[in-house]
């Protein structure tokens, strides 16, 4: 309440229902009695030299406007959100016509304006802070901020862990493992046992990825992945360089795998292990014995099953008719010979069996020596003899 002028020499004063509440002196300019309650004002001027009165002109009347109502807000999600969803929402659970509902957070000076519609308001996908909502009467300018405040707090997300990527061999099957959470859920079901639990036992028949989703307590998810790689089992065969599987002994025995494009091979004799590594082919020529000849290969860590070949180990015969009608007329096919006659002449060395010929003629019947070299130091040696020959 003021006066928009004022002489010097004046008091001015102040009365509300006709009682005096406040004096000024006039200052030759405007003066404010400051705020006053709602009633009827008029201001009463006396000239302090001569003590005449005057009531100034008209009078002035205070009216209270109300304050918006105070409306409580709330939060959905409990205030809570995860850190991959967009935030929850501020509801004030009321709100009037005419009246504008600004939301910040606190201490902030940006916000959202929304206007009263007579219903809640909803102010969607708010992050985390601490909130209030100032409300202002578009009429009167009247504000007042309402009940309570909204706290929003984000949940971190949990770290799901499906595990390292594994290898099987089909047919068989593979516990996995997942990690992070407290409840699991794994897709797709093809080959597990169970789809809700955090180690599931795999048995594919098909490379397959698995997606696991992870929730905490929180309800917060997050997913991770996980290959199971199927390799075959390889399949495996073998082969020799023998007519029938039969060798004399000495003999060069050349056991072949095949395939031959697997990561390795483990060659057996009857049960024990002979050889092992990438090489695919084997090679003997220290058999004594008839002899069960194993291979097992493997790829990707999957084992093939065995394969086999008998190999029947033959006595040197000490006799044999070169007569070219192919019974009985090579002398030791396959083992490194040499052979000599009575007087000590080399007639025959190499490995593709003694044919009873020598310059191209074959030989008199009788007896000639010969000696196997299995290796450097072990060599065979003994007689054959010459039974008949096609110039008798």
């Amino acid at each position: 309440v003021g006066l928009s002028d004022t002489e010097i020499g004046i008091d001015y004063e102040l009365l509300f229902n006709g009682l005096p509440i406040d004096t000024m002196s006039g200052t030759g300019a405007a003066i404010n009695y400051g705020y006053h309650p709602a009633g009827a004002y008029y201001i009463v001027a006396t000239n302090t030299t001569t003590g005449c009165q005057n009531i100034m002109s008209g009078n002035a009347t205070v009216i209270v406007n109300p304050l918006p109502v105070k409306f409580p807000l709330s939060t959905s999600g409990n205030g809570e959100y995860c850190a991959s969803d967009a935030g929850v929402s501020i509801i004030l659970n009321n709100s009037q016509i005419g009246v504008n509902y600004f939301l910040k957070k606190v201490g902030a000076s940006t916000g959202i304006n929304m206007d009263g519609t007579g219903s809640p308001l909803i102010y969607p996908n708010q992050t985390a802070g601490t909130y209030i909502i100032i409300a202002t009467d578009t009429a009167t300018g009247c504000l007042d901020t309402m009940s309570g405040n909204a706290t929003i707090i984000v949940n971190a997300l949990p770290v799901a862990n499906a595990g390292l990527d594994v290898p099987i061999c089909i047919g068989s099957s593979i516990g996995l493992s997942a990690s992070g959470g407290t409840q699991y859920v794994w897709s797709p079901a093809t080959g597990l046992n169970s789809t809700t639990i955090a180690n599931p036992t795999a048995n594919p028949t098909v490379t397959t990825q698995y997606t696991v989703t992870v929730t905490d307590d929180k309800g917060c998810t997050d997913v991770d992945d996980v290959s199971v790689t199927v390799n075959l089992i390889p399949s495996i065969g073998l082969t020799d360089n023998l007519i029938n599987h039969l060798a004399y002994l000495g003999n060069n025995v050349v056991i072949t795998a095949s395939p031959t494009t697997y990561n390795s091979y483990t060659f057996f004799e009857n049960s024990v292990n002979v050889q092992s590594g990438p090489k695919y082919v084997y090679e003997t020529t220290k058999l004594v014995s008839p002899t069960w000849i194993y291979v097992i290969a493997e790829e990707n860590n999957c084992y093939s099953p065995k394969d086999s070949i008998w190999i029947n180990i033959r006595p040197i015969p000490n006799a044999f008719t070169p007569d070219d009608d192919s019974f009985n007329s090579l002398f030791l096919q396959g083992v490194n010979l040499e052979v000599w006659n009575r007087w000590g002449e080399s007639i025959y060395k190499g490995d593709d069996g003694w044919d009873g010929k020598y310059n191209g003629k074959i030989v008199a019947k009788g007896t000639y020596f010969y000696a196997i070299r299995v290796s450097e130091s072990n060599i065979i040696k003994g007689t054959v003899t010459v039974i008949s020959n096609i110039s008798e």
